[in-house]
């Protein structure tokens, strides 16, 4: 049973003022339930921004891949080329194909590096047989008489392309040979 707040006379339950001095009775207040749950923590968002993270990691690693594999060495030696001699590489280029080539003479004298297509190869060897006549090559994606040097050349058309090492002279403006010449060479193509 409540009591009154200004006469602290008994009252029923019910009463709404009490009938001693007419004081209204005041309704106590509902009791707000206690949450034991806590504010939200940081937890949440560091979990979302760490996924994010590792997802956009994720990319950036499948991008790099991508990118690494359009791009193959097709030959990385470093071959002795004998006096007055040539050695080659050849494959099949697609039009667009950039290639890259290093060369790099390790001993000897300077050398020359030459591009070609396949018709005009034929013509090569022939003039270092000692028979008269002339070749083309590709002076854009070819360099003479270097010990060291790294250039590009975006492939023309799609065909057999030969680089050849050579050290067998011959060519106008190119390298003389003085004996046996060691030579780093790599070639990377992207596609």
């Amino acid at each position: 049973m409540p009591f009154c707040r200004r006469c602290g006379k008994q009252l029923p339950s019910d009463a709404t003022f009490c009938s001693e001095c007419g004081a209204p009775v005041a309704t106590p207040a509902p009791l707000q339930a206690i949450s034991s749950a806590k504010p939200e923590p940081k937890t949440t968002r560091n979990i979302m921004i760490a996924v994010m993270l590792i997802a956009l990691l994720v990319l950036c690693g499948v991008g790099y891949l991508v990118l690494q594999s359009s791009k193959r060495t097709l030959w990385e030696q470093s071959p002795v080329i004998e006096y007055r001699a040539y050695q080659h590489f050849s494959t099949v280029f697609p039009k667009g194909a950039t290639i890259h080539v290093t060369v790099r003479v390790e001993e000897g004298g300077p050398i020359d590096a030459l591009l070609m297509s396949s018709g005009e190869f034929l013509y090569f060897e022939n003039l270092v047989k000692g028979e008269v006549g002339s070749f083309q090559y590709f002076k854009e994606g070819s360099a003479l008489n270097v010990k060291s040097i790294d250039y590009e050349f975006t492939i023309p058309s799609d065909d057999r392309y030969f680089i050849v090492l050579n050290n067998a002279g011959h060519i106008e403006g190119g390298a003389v040979p003085i004996g046996p010449v060691t030579v780093y060479v790599k070639i990377v193509v992207s596609v």
